[in-house]
Formats: C-alpha cells, structure tokens, sequence
C-alpha cells in the first residue's frame, strides 16, 4: 500500500524553470516546507484503499490521480491500458475459530478469490503441498475440510529489528502491475520507489558501470539529505526489474527498510498509521529532484545489453526438487 504513494510525487517538479539550480531549491522548498505528501498518502491509503490492477479502486485511483496532476499543472496526461482480465475486489470478510473456543482471527481473501456464497464451518486439516506430486497422498482426504496447504511455522519475527536506519521521459508508477506490452524504445529511463516508505539513502546503478557517475552527480546535491550513495551492483525483487529485462535504464532507489520484511509489509495492517512524515518528504524531494535533473541533464543514461541467460559457472550445483 504505503510504496504506491511516492510515484506521485513527480508534479513537486512541475511548473519549475530549465534553470538546474534554482529549479532544485524550488523543488526542495516545497518538498519539505510545502509537502502534501501526507495528505496525497492519506488519500489514497484511507479513503481509496487499496488498488489491485483492473480494480474499483484502481479506477477511482487514476481518475483521481490525474485529476491532481493536471491541478499540478502537467500536461499531456492520460492512461496507457492494456489487456489484464477481470478486476477483483473485496468488500468484507470474517475469519473466527470456533472450537475449542471462539476467537477472531486476522485473515484476508487471497486476490480473485470467490466467495463463500455464506458462512462455512468445518474442521482445519494441515495438508502442506508444494508440488503438483503432493496432491495424491490426500486424495479422498479433504472432502469437507479447511485445508491449510503450508506448514506453521514458530511465529518468529525476522532476526532484526524492523525499524532500523542506514549508514551513511521518465516513469513512476501508481499501481504494482505494469503494462507488460510496453514498448523499449518509447522510456528513457525508469526511477523506481519500491521499498516501503523509508528515506532514500541513494540508488542502485544495477551493474551499469558507465550509469553510475551520472547518478552521483544527480544526487550530489542531496547527499546532505543522506541521498549520496551509488552502489554499483543490482537489486532484485522490485517492479524495475522487467524493465531491465529488456534494456530499459530502470533504477532502484535504496531506502531504510523501517517495517518492510516485517509481518506489516503486503498485509491488511500495512495502513496509513505505518508512514513516517519526514521520511515520505526526504523521499519525495530526492525522487522529484533526481526526475528534474534527469528530465533536464543534457546527458542521457548509457543503456546496457538485454540480460541473457548466465553460463552455470559452478560444476557441482545440483537443483533442489523441493524449491521447484
């Protein structure tokens, strides 16, 4: 939910000159004496909720959103669709325990999910199945069961503290899903927030050598912020990597984790009252300032070859059936 606010936080650079440095002084007022960043997140968080592609919500959220860019003052503002299938929402849903005794539970409907058509009783049986041989040891066993399909675990929380700091034509996205039929040769470069809403430390140059001196020199003027650092390798597991997959420059900025790999991240208590004020307005003035330079820099970033698949580089790695 909180890492789909800060897309919007490019129009901070709206309106501002083709002049680098007072353009950046202006972008940074405004982020951080000016922000609505809060009251742009407490909008879509609370009163929109969330926006699963091809949703109500997501339909409410972009007509909104482009409501508030042309306020904003850009132009040119529209929707790129594409062909996704139907849409999914859920209004409500009860989870309780019954026996021994009663007792509500913290539960959510996986996505596309149909309903229940009214309430459903019966007994929990633990059947964990990964596979598709799995299946077969149960057959005829399940019939009338809640079947919980993963092993309990023993509800530990991750070996670190979840609130921690760190040492010392562009593209920002509104929704997790992006559009899969999408063009190389139309996007420039892609910027990509996707880390919860802790503070922007720096960015990822994901292994393009020739990127990262540009990068350092976009930052530089918010390395006093604590945006200074460029680390060469990649980062995984974020929505830039499809982009890179077919050599777009697409960039992933580092943030302090705060609760990201903590039982809040991606669940139903991942709520409006999780964000930090000045972390959204640090975040959201490095993002905007880096669009500017990036929008203005007479230089553009140098493109790497499409990946390929790597050559197995290690003689005795055998795959593990269990992780198929």
């Amino acid at each position: 939910m909180r890492k789909l606010v800060l897309g919007i936080i490019i129009a901070l650079g709206a309106g501002v000159g083709a002049d680098s440095t007072s353009g950046l002084d202006r972008i940074v007022d405004e982020g951080l004496r000016h922000s609505q960043v809060m009251q742009t997140a407490e909008y879509l968080d609370d009163r929109i909720g969330g926006r699963l592609t091809n949703s109500p919500a997501m339909r409410e959220a972009e007509t909104w959103t482009q409501g508030q860019f042309k306020a904003w003052g850009l132009r040119n503002v529209r929707k790129d669709g594409f062909e996704f299938g139907r849409g999914w929402s859920v209004t409500s849903s009860s989870v309780k325990m019954v026996a021994p005794r009663a007792l509500a539970l913290t539960a959510m409907p996986v996505a596309w999910s149909p309903s229940t058509n009214g309430v459903i009783s019966a007994p929990i049986i633990v059947a964990p199945m990964k596979h598709e041989r799995d299946l077969q040891p149960w057959h005829g066993k399940l019939t009338g069961k809640i079947v919980l399909v993963s092993l309990p675990d023993d509800g530990s929380e991750p070996a670190e503290a979840p609130f921690k700091r760190l040492g010392p034509d562009d593209i920002a996205k509104l929704d997790k899903y992006e559009n899969p039929k999408i063009d190389p040769s139309e996007v420039e470069k892609v910027f990509n927030v996707d880390n919860g809403s802790g503070r922007i430390h720096g960015i990822h140059a994901e292994g393009n050598v020739d990127a990262a001196g540009l990068l350092r020199d976009w930052l530089t003027p918010f390395a006093s912020m604590g945006a200074g650092t460029v680390v060469a390798s990649p980062t995984g597991g974020t929505d830039h990597v499809f982009m890179q997959a077919v050599g777009i420059p697409a960039y992933q900025f580092i943030q302090d984790p705060l609760d990201y790999e903590s039982r809040v991240h991606h669940s139903g208590i991942d709520t409006f009252d999780h964000l930090k004020a000045d972390d959204l307005r640090q975040a959201s003035v490095v993002l905007a300032g880096v669009l500017f330079e990036a929008a203005n820099s007479a230089k553009t970033l140098p493109r790497i070859p499409i990946p390929t698949q790597g050559t197995p580089t290690n003689p005795f790695k055998y795959d593990d059936p269990d992780t198929e």
